[in-house]
């Protein structure tokens, strides 16, 4: 896919300026959590048909409902379009580090113009809102923030005071590990390799931020994320974490090309994370070195390991697939520069938010009604220029009402449908994402399982599909 196809989606969505709340904010300051949740409620007031707002809750080891920090603050996210069957779901989830706080005003600015552009008539906000429902949380750490802005708390903001929630726990290392689970089932040849976080009792005992974004994750049918984060200029990927016998070395997932596509999505629309020239003085920029970031992206291992990190936990328990950005090299800029970082990064926000349309989706039927969450599971192998398959070793399953949505890369695909009782299904796909951004949809592939009696039954022969004539080699 050409990325620089995306230069033609400018994000200029406030047309008209009205006399309302919204229309005063001053972006040359930070808002504080109370002045954050009056903006998401304005928002939702000036733009009630297409925004509802909400906060998050899970159940604590005792079963007991919560909704609250350790401060008693709620996180707060403000959705944009309908929750109609079949809609692909998007989040941005913005300062899980408490210091850092440049995601939290950019989502916040980008919830207001989202609003005005859509009330007046700007295609492009038209677009972003009608065709995907946006998730938009500024604030995963509101007490970390509220101790790095404590004159009275040890530290520097700019440094690590606030980074923690109240109760000194880093939230980015508070999540599961995925990671070492997978590593293991690497070495042992067996999967699955996906799904692998399953919380029947529905309770949580870790931090209650981490607790709610896990419910969260795992009860919405996410496609899409990205956790915004500031230090450095950089898009990183899955995996976070090494490999056991590999520490430091590069740790690619099975979507490793999907993954370095998104996060160029992302920095190709920033020049000032792109280009190699503008490196972070941590980095190399002091002297002269050149950015070790290329194109503005890394793999996460590469980088440093994180391990129990929110990144890929979405990637390793659910349908979710998040890369973490870090927005620049200030994590807590003066209020003054915050318009500078709307500038380099409104291009990428959307550039990022379009990707939710890459690859396939569609819905599942058994027997002529859409199947139940859960209950097919997606399987994608990348055709080889001689016919051959390469197995993708991560699966999705169906959403609601049977629906399902599998990001993938440009190229030839052999996707193929498994659900109980039914022969499996095959169909042959080619992928152009540049189409798919056209037209804000990705490519329409559904499968139709147990349609007859001969497909009907445990142990059937799967059934190729027409599309896969002269693709796969004897019938792979």
């Amino acid at each position: 896919m050409n990325l620089s196809g995306f230069s033609i989606i400018i994000l200029s969505l406030v047309c008209a300026v009205l006399a309302t709340d919204i229309d005063k904010i001053e972006w040359g300051k930070h808002h504080d959590n109370k002045e954050v949740f009056e903006i998401l409620e304005a928002v939702n007031k000036r733009c009630p048909d297409i925004t509802s707002l909400y906060h998050l809750k899970y159940r604590d080891t005792s079963g007991n409902e919560r909704d609250e920090t350790p401060r008693g603050n709620k996180l707060h996210v403000l959705a944009f379009g309908t929750s109609e069957p079949g809609r692909p779901e998007f989040k941005w989830v913005g300062n899980m580090h408490g210091n850092e706080v440049v995601g939290r005003e950019l989502i916040l600015r980008l919830a207001v113009d989202l609003c005005l552009g859509h009330r007046n008539g700007n295609p492009l906000a038209a677009s972003l809102v009608g065709r995907a429902r946006l998730h938009l949380m500024p604030s995963m750490n509101p007490d970390g923030w509220e101790i790095a802005n404590d004159p009275s708390a040890p530290g520097r903001r700019t440094e690590v005071k606030g980074r923690q929630n109240a109760n000194n726990v880093d939230l980015n290392r508070d999540f599961p590990d995925l990671d070492r689970r997978i590593y293991e089932l690497e070495r042992a040849g067996t999967g699955p390799f996906d799904h692998l976080f399953s919380n029947h009792t529905g309770r949580c005992g870790r931090q209650p931020e981490t607790c709610m974004v896990m419910k969260w994750i795992l009860t919405n049918n996410f496609v899409l994320s990205a956790n915004l984060h500031g230090g450095d200029k950089v898009a990183n990927y899955p995996y976070d974490e090494s490999r056991p016998d590999s520490p430091n070395a590069y740790s690619a997932s099975p979507d490793d090309r999907l993954f370095r596509q998104l996060a160029l999505a992302y920095s190709s629309g920033n020049p000032a994370m792109y280009d190699r020239r503008y490196a972070c003085p941590a980095e190399g920029g002091a002297d002269g070195r050149p950015n070790p970031f290329r194109r503005g992206v890394t793999n996460g291992a590469k980088w440093y390991s994180v391990a129990s990190g929110m990144q890929d936990f979405n990637y390793l328990a659910s349908n979710c697939y998040e890369i973490t950005v870090e927005l620049g090299c200030k994590k807590y800029p003066p209020g003054n520069e915050l318009p500078r970082y709307w500038e380099e990064n409104r291009q990428a926000l959307v550039n990022y938010m379009s990707a939710v349309h890459f690859g396939i989706k569609g819905q599942v039927t058994k027997a002529g009604s859409p199947v139940a969450k859960g209950a097919a599971v997606i399987t994608v192998d990348r055709i080889d220029t001689d016919g051959s398959v390469l197995p993708i070793l991560h699966n999705v399953n169906t959403g609601a009402h049977g629906y399902y949505h599998r990001l993938l890369t440009d190229g030839p695909f052999a996707v193929t449908t498994n659900a109980p009782g039914c022969a499996p299904v095959t169909k042959c796909v080619m992928i152009d994402n540049g189409v798919n951004l056209e037209r804000w949809s990705a490519r329409q592939v559904d499968f139709h399982l147990c349609a007859d009696a001969a497909a009907t039954g445990s142990g059937k022969p799967r059934q190729i599909d027409s599309s896969c004539e002269g693709v796969l080699v004897d019938g792979e």
